[in-house]
């Protein structure tokens, strides 16, 4: 009348192992994603920084940095005022990686290698920020790659200061 059931220990393991390999493959996919993620946003602003810096050695030795607005007004960018740009953009370190151009009053940087590098002042609407406006950096090399940031490390009106036609 009653039949004995007999548990097989091995599909048991089998069991128990397929379990431990799912929860292993899930932690692994819940910090792994992110930090690939994490790893190639690093590469892209090292890439970015390395090509920010040959464009800009490139202008000086060919002609200099010719910078524009909106409104078409255009003139040469002083070495100081280069050096003092880069110096702010390279010391406020990796912002927040964009998709997209936000709207505003940009400034366009022409580098004679074809290059451009385009400023515009942002809100940033994060919580942990440092200050309520930030400066959004879009630098297009000489290939066409973009690259896209946003950071609130950076003082906006000192940039606009040395942006300034008059110097």
């Amino acid at each position: 009348m009653y039949k004995e059931f007999k548990i097989d220990k091995k599909k048991k393991k089998d069991g128990m192992l397929a379990l431990w390999i799912a929860v292993v493959v899930i932690l692994f996919l819940i910090v792994g994603i992110p930090a690939v993620r994490g790893i190639h946003e690093v590469h892209r602003y090292r890439t970015f920084v390395n090509e920010y810096t040959d464009s800009l050695n490139h202008a000086r030795k060919n002609g200099g940095v010719t910078v524009g607005t909106v409104e078409e007004d255009v003139w040469r960018m002083t070495a100081d005022q280069g050096s003092r740009l880069y110096t702010l953009i390279i010391d406020a370190g990796m912002g927040k990686p964009q998709k997209e151009d936000p709207a505003g009053k940009y400034y366009y940087l022409t580098f004679p290698n074809g290059s451009e590098l385009r400023l515009c002042e942002v809100e940033i609407m994060e919580k942990s920020r440092k200050q309520d406006k930030g400066l959004f950096i879009s630098f297009e090399n000489k290939d066409n790659t973009v690259y896209m940031y946003d950071t609130d490390n950076i003082d906006v009106d000192l940039v606009l200061a040395i942006l300034s036609k008059k110097q």
